[in-house]
């Protein structure tokens, strides 16, 4: 992820300010380690003999994630499209 800003740091130009860029690759952040949280949580789950609960926890994240994540970067783009 880091590689990744760095390349668009590179090929955009470096500013003082937060750009879309930096917004985006922020918000990647936090859902990766929110993902990897309740990875932790769902292998406790299976753990404990209690997958059917496992399953039902990740396929929830699954739909919450992906609709949240795409929400979120929509709302992103068009404050930045909206600010100019």
């Amino acid at each position: 992820m880091l590689v990744n800003q760095r390349v668009a740091e590179s090929q955009l130009g470096r500013t003082e300010s937060v750009t879309l860029i930096d917004e985006i690759h922020v918000l990647a952040m936090v859902y990766i380690f929110a993902i990897a949280l309740a990875g932790i949580w769902s292998q406790i789950l299976f753990d404990r003999n209690r997958q059917e609960e496992a399953v039902r926890f990740d396929v929830r994240g699954l739909w919450i994630t992906t609709l949240s994540y795409v929400a979120l970067n929509l709302a992103l783009v068009w404050k930045a499209a909206v600010q100019g």
